[in-house]
């Protein structure tokens, strides 16, 4: 709701304010933790509220019985297993309308993949022919949905790069490994660093190849993963994120943070609030500030 998301705003401008004045450098709002001085480090902030909190709510959604076990039919032919040319060439105009789709909400921040997703998939199930046939193995469905959430990954990094306003979950993680880097994202960015930004584009098209490099090789290690217990998952990716937090925010006061607003994040998504948002206030909240004192 509206009225939702000013609070996760407000409550990301309120984060902000945390550290010292920028006028005079006056604490504020540290509570006596001079850690603190610098302000909240944004790796802690997002990856505790978005990787630890989702950690928790599927950990609080499990009731201790193991879970069915998924298995892969490996008795048919091999082409069954497989996207045929053909099959690509009868999509073309659903994966045409998808990346469309996908590229216009990516650029415009705090939407998300998978309302894309989900928007593409309704608009080609409504021009189909035989709109019955999906959600029950229709090819075209799944390459609208597919389409559109990989478009968006792309276009996030439009008001990222030019405006420095994260668009998602994923631009707002690149922003605190630019800001580890020492990079300020922005206008200035294409002046500053045009090679790295030129790098950026180059990256993103050799990683469609990449990905689908990767996807086709370990397409049978990939498929195990649902089987895996849901125990070892999260702890595997609880341990990467306190090792990542660890060593970008300064050791054991970083983890802390992350921790305090992992439990945060899984309170607030809860009642509905958008932790996106509460990022991205986070994020331009300095901003804003030197702005306003201008």
């Amino acid at each position: 709701s509206l009225v939702k998301g000013l609070i996760a705003a407000a409550l990301g401008l309120l984060l902000a304010c945390v550290g010292s004045d920028p006028e005079n450098y006056t604490p504020r709002l540290i509570f006596g933790l001079w850690d603190l001085y610098d302000g909240l480090p944004l790796p802690s902030v997002a990856i505790g509220m978005l990787a630890i909190a989702e950690i928790l709510r599927r950990m609080a959604q499990c009731d201790g019985t193991a879970r069915a076990t998924i298995k892969v039919d490996r008795t048919g032919k091999p082409e069954d297993r497989r996207v045929s040319f053909a099959e690509y060439w009868s999509c073309r105009f659903v994966l045409l309308r998808g990346a469309i789709t996908g590229t216009l909400l990516g650029a415009l921040p705090g939407i998300g993949s998978t309302a894309a997703a989900f928007i593409s998939y309704a608009l080609t199930k409504s021009a189909a022919r035989d709109p019955h046939t999906f959600g029950k193995g229709n090819i075209k469905g799944i390459a609208a949905a597919e389409s559109a959430n990989s478009s968006v990954v792309g276009a996030n990094l439009i008001p990222l790069l030019t405006l420095g306003i994260p668009g998602s979950v994923s631009a707002a993680l690149i922003v605190s490994a630019f800001m580890i880097h020492g990079l300020q994202p922005g206008p200035l960015l294409f002046e500053n660093q045009g090679r790295l930004v030129y790098g950026l584009f180059g990256a993103m098209l050799m990683a469609n190849f990449v990905n689908l490099w990767v996807g086709q090789i370990g397409l049978r290690i990939w498929v195990r993963v649902v089987s895996a217990p849901e125990p070892v998952i999260f702890a595997s990716a609880l341990l990467m994120c306190i090792v990542g937090v660890g060593m970008a925010s300064g050791g054991v006061f970083g983890v802390f943070v992350m921790l305090c607003f992992a439990a945060a994040g899984h309170v607030l998504a809860a009642f509905g609030y958008s932790l996106v948002i509460i990022i991205i206030a986070f994020f331009l909240g300095p901003r804003l500030e030197i702005s306003l004192a201008q």
